[in-house]
């Protein structure tokens, strides 16, 4: 098979984001002139017949025969779709990746998770041209710094976005089911820990009926003030232009602004390192 190079800006795709369904590769590269609304739709992997029928499964399918990508299947959603060892390779030779290591691929029961989670980051990133970190980028830059910070994974974020283009300042998280209140206490104290500026906010995406007030609940519960909530229906329904409920009234809803669209000249794994907002608040 003869690559490229939107073959290659593919395998870029799936080795920045870890997996993505073949909406979400469709969206992202092959229909960027499609309407809010449908590009949203690519972006969540809410798979249509026809979308089989496209240049996005052609590539893919080439691209698993080449040995390139691999595809991961489950009950629950659609075929996922990752790198394999020697397209993470390609990508390395071909001009930088944004890890050094290539990943091993999503439990299945986490599919469904990291679908959704995928199709937040790309509302984030093409959408509202925000700068964002991804769970897997801040571990690897959290992981080099404190080696031994083990537990730190336990509570990593979803995401760390920038507004506007900025250094990441917000976190965000997508919740699908409720945990339990200890761990809740665990993560919003090591989240608060994480955000050192007086305006940054911790951002819950829910996608359970009761979700907003449950987790407005627990900010009130445990004094902090920075969480805020809405669901993950209406953020995808609004582009990403929702409003985000405050935990402690009188306090105002938040809506993320737009901001620029991220380059391709900002993923290097060197970006990673300059970026020391993430580790923050880790080695307390």
């Amino acid at each position: 098979m003869k690559l490229q190079d939107r073959d290659f800006e593919v395998l870029a795709a799936l080795e920045r984001w870890g997996v993505m369904g073949l909406g979400q590769v469709d969206g992202l590269l092959f229909h960027k002139d499609v309407t809010g609304e449908e590009r949203a739709r690519l972006f969540f992997n809410d798979i249509r017949r026809e979308d089989y029928w496209g240049r996005a499964y052609k590539r893919l399918s080439g691209l698993e025969k080449a040995g390139l990508v691999r595809v991961q299947r489950s009950d629950y959603t659609w075929p996922m779709y990752h790198l394999t060892g020697r397209g993470f390779e390609l990508v390395k030779r071909r001009g930088g990746t944004w890890f050094e290591t290539p990943g091993h691929g999503i439990s299945a029961r986490l599919l469904r998770h990291e679908t959704l989670t995928v199709g937040v980051g790309l509302i984030l990133t093409e959408m509202l041209g925000h700068k964002v970190s991804t769970a897997r980028q801040t571990w690897n830059t959290l992981n080099k710094r404190f080696p031994h910070a083990q537990d730190a994974r336990l509570a990593m974020p979803d995401f760390l976005a920038g507004e506007g283009g900025d250094a990441p300042r917000h976190i965000i998280e997508v919740e699908l089911s409720p945990k339990s209140r200890r761990r809740y206490r665990e993560i919003f104290h090591s989240h608060r820990q994480r955000l050192r500026m007086m305006d940054a906010r911790i951002l819950y995406l829910v996608d359970w009926p009761g979700g907003v007030e449950h987790i407005m609940r627990l900010g009130r519960k445990f004094e902090v003030s920075s969480v805020q909530a809405a669901q993950l229906s209406d953020f995808r329904a609004k582009l990403g232009r929702c409003e985000f409920a405050p935990s402690y009234y009188p306090g105002k809803p938040f809506v993320l602004r737009f901001g620029r669209p991220q380059t391709q000249e900002e993923n290097p794994v060197q970006a990673q390192e300059e970026n020391p907002v993430q580790a923050q608040g880790v080695a307390q």
